[in-house]
Formats: C-alpha cells, structure tokens, sequence
C-alpha cells in the first residue's frame, strides 16, 4: 500500500528528494508523503516523461519496467484502478493489529502502558489513517490495485507509487503472502521484507527512469537518515509501539533488501520475504557487535500475577516494539535503542479479572546483564510509581492493572522462590 501522510517523512538525496513510506497498518504495505511534498525528481528534466497510469497501456510500462529491475518475467498484470477519495476511503479498512491478538487487547495493553492517547481509540485512528492519509493498495483477494485520484499528485509520483503496488503484486503472484506468519515480533519483520521488497524496486524503477538521482554510494546514508526520521516521528507519536510497528518495518526492511541484493543480486532481493528473519532483532541490531549469538529467554515466562485471572493474551513483543515502549520512558532515546540492542528476550502477558473486569498486564523481560535491568527499572519507578516494576537479576518485570484495588491483597514473592520478582536484590 502507498500512503499520503501529513508528517515529515521526505528523505533528501543530493537534487532529488526520494518520497518515502512510513507506515505499516499491517496489512498490505503503504506509503505516506508530505502535504507539501517536492518532485520526487531531479531539477533536471527527466529523461523520460511519465505515462498516464489511467491507461492499460501505461501499467503494463510501468510493470515492464518493475520486472527488468527485479530480472523477473511472466508478471501477470492485475486490475488497476485510479478511484475518487470517496470511494477509496469506503474501500480501504486496514487492519493494525496482529491476527492472533484481538484489537481490543491490544489497545488495552498500550493504554496500560501508557502509550496510547485517552481521548482516540484504536479503530479512531484507524479510520483517520484510511480516510487521509491512503494513496494507493494492492489487494490479493482481488488481485487489484487502486490508487487514489489526487490533483496534486505528479504524474511520475503516481508511476512510482504504482511500482511499489505491483512489485506486491508480483509478490502475491510468487506465493509470498501465503508465507505470513501470526507471531507479532515475526510479522512485524515479515512485513519488512514484503515492504522493504517494494520500496527497493520503486526506488530502483525511479532512478532507471532518471526520477532519482540515487547513486549507489548513496544507499547507506539515505536508509540511515530515513530511519533516524521515522525513529523521530515515532517518538512523537501518540501511539508509539503501534508507530513503530507499522512505520520502521520500511526502512529497516529496505536495507534488508539492500543488504540481500548485496551479496546475491536481484535474485537474493526476489527471495527477501521468502527468507524474512524471524525476530525483529535481525533488523534492527544484527551488526550489534556484543550481540549474543544465541539469546536468552526469560527463566520465568510470566504467569498470573494472583489467583483468579483469566489470561486474555500472551507472546513476546520483540526488541523493536521493546523500544517504542522504553523510548516513551527513558531519559535518552539513544539509551533505549541501545537497551532494545540488549534484550534477550522478553513476554508480555494481558489477564482478566472476573469479578470486576479490570485487566492485569504482566511483562518479563531479560537483558544481557543485571546493570542494565537495575538502570531501566529505576527510570521506570521514576516515571510510574503506581506500576509494580521489580528486578532480579538480568531479568525486569512490569505489573500493572486498570484497577489497582486488585492489589489489595497481592504480596510478590520473595527472592526464595523459584521465579522470584520481589524488589532488587
């Protein structure tokens, strides 16, 4: 999916500014551009015009051009569609949530993690991405494109957008969307390949058309500077686990892609979301020179806090959503991508109060030492002191409720006992 959205997600290459997505509604992949976006061009005339994406003839150009940068062949056209707002905004319902946590749960799990805003639910935000900010979407189900009919859209923007939707359709075609798996942390990094995928070639499709000049030096100092910018917004943002699961799988995808063609060509990019890593650490800190090679899990996968919960949800997060949440908290964002770079392992938990419907949230998480645990758990009894955060040794545990009467009774246990999560020892 190719969005418009009104941030600041432009990243400059020398005479031409690339016009990047950042978000993923984890579903097809989309793109935003700025409200005042420049040509996605050079100053110079391009060498050669853009076609009119209304016609056949103009995508099956545009296809053709999509299979010689990604050296496949026999690509098989899908329906496209240039469509009003309207009808767009009615089409398009993204879903932002992982298939196997209910939307509610997760609204429910950042709300008590205080990373969600009070005053905007979930399918509000939802409804307000789709209605504003959607400028295009491949669907598989139909195996159609439609792009949103945009006055101030350029000509060979909408070229370029349309590439990004029919590298998914090629994908679907190759029986990638089959591979998707149900994991959060494995789908956020499925789904940075499957965009990472598209935004290498439609990068690639506008530099051989002479829209971008993008010499191959530049790659590296122009994924570094896209990620830092999405790494910003998320900040920013006031759904930041959510921002970071949707925006940074596209640039952390393409440089995954990159690295791909990298050691094996076209042919290894072609193979990206066949081949997606399995944790979002591979994304984010595979060069991570003190990484371990095998990580930890948690020696004590978090069960009820007390007697008579029901468990509503369970699963690890992974290192990235770990750092949208520290990011929210931490003194220093630096310090939280680095505290992300050395989680071992982490599980979150969502729990169910019977009697009264309150909801319980129990997070573990391991790190690489016990200093780093000791230095993020007193951050975060600084900022929250009604949460009940402890730490035992490497490992960090957060326990909070939406209704702290809950409590009332609950003793943690001691450093004697087999998972002990009493206070620092």
């Amino acid at each position: 999916m190719y969005l418009r959205r009104t941030m600041r997600h432009v990243v400059h290459v020398p005479s031409a500014v690339a016009l990047f997505a950042a978000l993923t509604l984890l579903g097809q992949g989309c793109f935003f551009l700025d409200d005042d976006f420049e040509d996605p061009v050079s100053a110079e005339s391009p060498r050669i015009n853009p076609c009119d994406i209304v016609s056949v003839s103009c995508q099956q150009w545009t296809l053709d051009w999509v299979e010689l940068e990604r050296e496949s062949t026999s690509g098989r056209l899908p329906s496209v569609r240039v469509v009003s707002e309207e009808e767009f905004a009615a089409k398009v319902q993204p879903s932002m949530t992982p298939p196997n946590m209910e939307a509610s749960n997760f609204e429910t799990i950042m709300r008590l993690l205080g990373v969600a805003p009070q005053n905007q639910s979930l399918e509000e935000a939802t409804a307000m991405d789709s209605a504003m900010n959607v400028a295009a979407r491949y669907y598989p189900d139909e195996d159609e494109v439609l792009v949103v009919a945009r006055e101030s859209m350029d000509p060979r923007l909408a070229v370029i957008v349309l590439a990004h939707e029919l590298v998914h359709a090629l994908q679907d075609q190759e029986g990638a969307f089959e591979l998707e798996p149900s994991a959060l942390d494995a789908r956020v990094s499925y789904r940075a390949a499957v965009e990472g995928e598209a935004s290498y070639y439609e990068l690639r499709v506008g530099r051989s058309l002479g829209w971008y000049d993008l010499e191959d030096g530049q790659w590296d100092s122009l994924l570094d500077d896209w990620t830092e910018r999405v790494r910003s917004d998320v900040a920013d943002s006031s759904w930041p686990m959510l921002a970071a699961s949707r925006w940074l799988p596209y640039p952390l995808g393409t440089r995954w892609v990159l690295e791909l063609f990298r050691s094996g060509g076209d042919a290894a990019a072609r193979e990206a979301v066949r081949n997606f890593p399995n944790h979002s650490r591979e994304l984010l800190f595979d060069d991570e020179p003190n990484a371990r090679s095998e990580l930890r899990e948690v020696q004590c996968p978090l069960g009820s806090p007390f007697d008579g919960l029901t468990e509503l949800e369970g699963e690890p997060l992974g290192r990235l959503l770990v750092w949208a949440f520290l990011q929210a908290y931490l003194s220093e964002d630096w310090l939280a991508w680095l505290s992300a770079a050395h989680l071992e392992s982490d599980r979150i938990h969502l729990f169910e109060e019977p009697n009264t419907g309150a909801r319980v949230l129990g997070w573990r998480m391991r790190f690489e030492d016990s200093a780093l645990a000791q230095d993020i758990s007193t951050e975060l009894r600084e900022q929250r002191q009604s949460w009940h955060v402890a730490r035992w040794g490497d490992e960090l545990q957060i326990v909070v409720s939406s209704d702290e009467s809950v409590f009332h009774d609950w003793v943690a246990p001691d450093d004697a006992s087999p998972c002990p999560v009493g206070d620092d020892s």
